[in-house]
């Protein structure tokens, strides 16, 4: 198999970043290395763990948003928490 066919995935879109400083080019290849992937492997998770996080921290910011979020008792938290999730898991 040629390496352009190796490599080419037809069904996932490409994503291009310019003008990388050397530093944290020399970093991303430093970790692949040691991770034994691709630099590109490595910015997919990076970026698949950022936007996890922002999802999370969305999360958050609706339940401590709502209006028994500090002032109700523990189980009311769990309660509407718990409600939360399952909105969330039914997207």
């Amino acid at each position: 198999m040629s390496m352009l066919k190796a490599c080419y995935f037809p069904d996932m879109p490409a994503i291009q970043v310019k003008n990388v400083p050397q530093e944290l080019h020399d970093q991303l290849r430093h970790i692949a290395e040691l991770q034994k992937c691709s630099i590109g492997d490595v910015i997919v998770e990076a970026i698949t763990r950022e936007i996890r996080r922002r999802s999370h921290t969305q999360w958050l910011d609706e339940v401590f948003a709502h209006p028994t979020g500090l002032t109700s008792t523990a189980r009311e938290r769990q309660a509407f928490i718990d409600e939360l999730r399952k909105e969330r898991d039914a997207r």
